[in-house]
């Protein structure tokens, strides 16, 4: 059985720790506040991004690591390792995973496979970590990677926007509507399924939002899908 190394990227949100115990390697996307970037995860902590989202006059862009920086990744990773497993986020919100890809053809294409995860945060991180525990178990990666496909497309990824500000500054919704749907307390709830992100419902107040959430939870797993 070979050693498999395993590379993400930072919008999967692990924590050092969770890093640290599983031995992962974290590609971070970049950050950019008017003229400094910042590497996130690296850079910029979560607590740092918010304080400076509060204060800055425009919201932030970001880029998704390069070619170059996958590629330095995965030459180290094989120095000790045999085969590499890339789960990144979802295609259709980043070009994070052609960046990906791209680094695995010119590095070592046999040995390297870059896995869309369509989703984000804990969509990537959960699989991730569980994946490898698999690997830790004994399995081979063509299992892993199997039994990735089969989980993500049972998963359903629902949230909460506490506030509608971020919204309106990027263009989503206009003034108006952003200043009647703060006072009416309108909370969106927003879902990532099959890689795309959308709209599930509108309704008032954070309580009701986290009533609904857990709502669609209990229907979905008790139909046997994935949260």
């Amino acid at each position: 059985m070979g050693r498999i190394a395993f590379v993400t990227d930072s919008t999967a949100n692990l924590t050092a720790e969770q890093v640290t115990r599983a031995g992962v390697t974290v590609v971070p996307l970049t950050v950019v506040f008017g003229n400094q970037a910042y590497r996130e995860g690296i850079d910029l902590s979560t607590e740092e991004f918010y304080e400076l989202l509060a204060k800055a006059p425009a919201l932030p862009t970001t880029s998704q690591p390069s070619v170059g920086e996958f590629a330095d990744v995965f030459r180290g990773l094989l120095n000790d390792s045999d085969e590499v497993l890339c789960y990144v986020l979802s295609s259709r919100l980043s070009g994070t995973l052609r960046a990906a890809e791209a680094a695995a053809q010119m590095v070592a294409p046999d040995r390297i496979r870059v896995i869309d995860s369509w989703y984000a945060s804990f969509g990537i991180a959960g699989p991730l970590l569980d994946g490898v525990a698999l690997a830790r178990a004994g399995l081979d990666a063509d299992a892993i990677v199997g039994w990735w496909e089969r989980v993500r497309a049972q998963v359903r990824s629902v949230f909460v926007l506490d506030t509608l500000e971020y919204l309106h500054r990027g263009g989503r919704i206009g003034g108006a509507a952003a200043v009647f749907g703060s006072l009416l307390q309108i909370k969106p709830l927003l879902t990532v399924q099959d890689g795309q992100l959308g709209l599930l419902d509108k309704v008032r107040t954070h309580r009701r939002a986290v009533e609904r959430m857990l709502a669609e939870f209990a229907r979905d797993t008790g139909q046997g899908g994935t949260w």
